[in-house]
């Protein structure tokens, strides 16, 4: 990959439109720096939001669903060394922590026994990081090793930056709760039952009250009635 055509594939990145055309073209830069695998995740911390993550992988999908059904996150080198350093990470088979050899196999399995880690620290509450790997070893001390430090750097910010644009306000929009759902989560508030909301609405029964703030929850993302008034009650949603 020459200057121009690096350039030409990082501003692909950046000006991306959408989520869509953002990992096409994450996907294509990755591939100009000679991997054919690449994974990009973000996590952004709001102290009244709470945690949001996005993961976009261009990983082999049978790899993704082994990975996600087999809690491999909890093993991944990669992960931890980005939440705390900014450093490159070359992968090497010393870096695979006690206890991780499944996760090591596997990775080299799929098409990823090779590769490159990147963490990008805009703050405490705002981390991401750019993975590309391949089957075949990089040549280390080489032209090619410097090229892929310096596209890796430059994709690794270019992704931060386009992710913070397209994706993260979506991460915090604030979710819509109909009339229904609202009322209920109201009179949950006062302390009523389903019955009672029930008898109060005339129109519902226990089960449909049960429904409707079962519905409220998901959409809150939380696990009992009252996180769901709090919830609704700091987004101003019951007002």
């Amino acid at each position: 990959m020459n200057g121009t055509q690096a350039l030409d594939s990082f501003a692909t990145v950046v000006l991306a439109a959408d989520e869509h055309q953002l990992f096409k073209s994450f996907m294509m830069a990755a591939r100009a720096l000679e991997c054919d695998q690449a994974l990009f995740g973000m996590q952004v911390h709001l102290p009244t939001q709470g945690l949001r993550q996005h993961v976009a992988s261009g990983y082999r999908e049978d790899f993704q669903r082994l990975y996600q059904e087999r809690q491999f996150i909890a093993q991944d080198p990669t992960v931890a060394h980005c939440q705390v350093s900014t450093e490159l990470q070359i992968w090497n088979d010393s870096m695979w922590p006690a206890g991780s050899e499944e996760l090591l196999e596997e990775s080299k399995r799929h098409g990823l026994g090779y590769g490159v880690s990147l963490g990008v620290h805009q703050s405490a509450g705002c981390k991401s990081m750019v993975s590309l790997a391949r089957d075949q070893p990089f040549a280390l001390g080489s032209p090619e090793e410097q090229r892929i430090r310096t596209g890796v750097a430059v994709l690794a910010s270019c992704m931060h930056v386009a992710t913070q644009r397209l994706i993260v306000p979506r991460l915090f929009e604030a979710p819509t709760l109909n009339d229904r759902e609202k009322s209920c989560l109201l009179w949950v508030a006062n302390g009523k039952s389903d019955g009672m909301i029930a008898d109060i609405f005339g129109d519902l029964s226990p089960a449909g009250v049960k429904y409707h703030v079962a519905k409220a929850m998901a959409k809150l993302g939380v696990a009992t009635r009252l996180q769901a008034v709090a919830k609704a009650v700091e987004l101003q949603l019951l007002y």
